[in-house]
This record gives structure tokens, C-alpha cells and sequence, in this order.
């Protein structure tokens, strides 16, 4: 925590996928913050950076595809070289929807996604683990920042299917739950971030090509950078989980009293 009582203030923040839709809306709303980026993504974040040099921060590119855990590992020292500590990792990186139920997806396209979704969420944690210990035992603002979906909470009805992203959106909670144990002796803090549909160009394009997206983003659409602010206010708090988005709140109660009646049902039928 920096005098001004902003832990952002001058922290590291390792976005991966920042060049483009919400990786670029909470690498500019960091850096707005007061924080110093590296972004993390195997093409130029020519646009992220400038943005947040303009903000009167830092920023750099480091070329990486994340399901490459060498790539991944070597990338800490670029990191360091530049800035000399790393506090915060952004798990944002996501690989393409593969729309439609499960039995009709395209098994390649799908295990890409799952590569990059969950096995390389799963490198990038790995790897950064020991920086962001060593920034915590220096008694800095140490944590990381997951990059769900209310995907990550149950399955919205008002969603077409789009069952593998579903599926991999659940990762994003189960490495969540796991690091909230794993990581706590170390003082590493972790959030969920849990936004609904988030109106970023890809998504905008998506809708307006699709009458069924574009029915279900109608009326529950944030802007990215509203979702950037809400993802670092939890941050700062270190919440658990980040929902941003009030049109997600029915369906993901629901399903977690669905779960909790389930397991009480167990225990009478024991």
C-alpha cells in the first residue's frame, strides 16, 4: 500500500491478453490508477500502450502465447528488467468461443480454446507464483485477478449455447476457489471477475451478425470500461468474487441455491 492508500499506485500489473477488449479496458484503468503494464500477448499492444503512456504510466509488450509455459516462464525477467518487481497478474487471455451445445462443437477449435482458457491459465499462475510471493513478502499489494465470465457462476438461460466456453469460464472459479487456499500462506490475495456480456468491439460485431447474440445482449450489455472499474474496485478490496453485471444476479443465485439445496437433500437422504 502506497502513502496515497492506493495499492495500485505504482504496482506492476501483468495483464495477459491486454491488447484488445476487457485485458485493454483493465490495463487502462490500472494505468489510470497508477500502475505500471506489462502486457502479455503473442501480437503488438501497440494501442494499450500508448493509452497508457498517455495516463502518464508505463508500459511494455512482451511477446507471449500462454500455452507455452516456457514462453511464459521466460517472460517474468523481461518483466522485471523493466519495472523490478511484479505485484498484480491479470488472467485474461481467452481463446474464441466455440458456439453452439456441446455434442456439435469442433473438437480442434475447442481443445485451442481449452489450451489457452485453462492450460494456460493454469502456466501463467505456475510461473508467477514465486514473483508475486516475493512482491508480498516486501510487503507489497500482492494478487491476482481472474478474468471469469457469469459463465464462471452456472449457465444463463438467456445465452445461446455456447457450451465449451461455458465450460471453460467454470475454470476460471475452480482456479479461483484452489488459489484462495494455495496461495493464501504466501499473501497473495484472488478475485473472480465475473462480468455478464461485455460490449467490446468482438462482441458488438458478433451481435450484429447473430439475431440470437444480439437479443441476448439487448438491455444487459456494460461498457469495458465499467467493468475495469468495478474488476479493480473488488481488487483493492480483495473480494472474492467480482459480478458486475445485475442481469446476472437471478440466474447465478439460483443455481447456487440449487447446489445447496442439492447437498442438503443428500445429507436427509444419508
Amino acid at each position: 500500500m502506497t502513502e496515497t492508500g492506493n495499492p495500485l499506485d505504482g504496482a506492476v500489473v501483468v495483464v495477459t491478453g491486454g491488447g484488445t477488449g476487457v485485458g485493454q479496458a483493465l490495463a487502462l484503468e490500472a494505468g489510470r490508477r497508477g500502475a505500471r503494464i506489462a502486457v502479455l500477448a503473442p501480437d503488438p499492444a501497440d494501442a494499450t500502450l500508448q493509452a497508457v503512456k498517455e495516463l502518464g504510466s508505463e508500459a511494455i509488450w512482451v511477446d507471449v502465447d500462454i500455452t507455452d509455459y516456457e514462453a511464459v516462464s521466460t517472460s517474468i525477467p523481461r518483466v522485471i528488467d523493466a519495472f523490478g518487481v511484479i505485484d498484480i497478474l491479470v488472467n485474461n487471455a481467452a481463446g474464441s468461443a466455440s458456439a453452439g451445445p456441446l455434442q456439435t462443437t469442433d473438437p480442434m477449435t475447442v481443445r485451442r480454446q481449452f489450451e489457452i482458457n485453462v492450460l494456460g491459465t493454469y502456466h501463467c499462475l505456475r510461473a508467477y507464483f514465486e514473483p508475486l510471493a516475493q512482491s508480498a513478502s516486501q510487503g507489497r499489494f500482492a494478487h491476482v485477478l481472474n478474468v471469469g465470465s457469469e459463465h464462471s457462476l452456472g449457465v444463463p438461460a438467456y445465452v445461446p449455447p455456447m457450451s465449451t466456453y461455458t465450460v471453460s469460464k467454470y475454470t476460471s472459479l475452480a482456479f479461483t476457489d484452489v488459489l484462495r487456499r494455495d496461495f493464501a500462506e504466501a499473501g497473495v490475495g484472488v478475485t473472480l471477475l465475473a462480468p455478464g456480456w461485455v460490449l467490446t468491439e468482438l462482441v458488438r460485431k458478433f451481435a450484429a451478425q447473430v439475431p440470437a447474440l444480439a437479443e441476448s445482449v439487448q438491455g444487459r450489455g456494460q461498457e469495458p470500461e465499467l467493468v475495469a472499474k468495478l474488476g479493480w474496485d473488488a481488487v483493492i478490496a480483495r473480494r472474492y468474487i467480482a459480478m458486475t453485471n445485475p442481469a446476472s444476479r437471478p440466474f447465478a443465485e439460483a443455481h447456487a441455491l440449487e447446489v445447496l439445496a442439492s447437498i442438503r437433500q443428500g445429507d436427509a437422504d444419508a
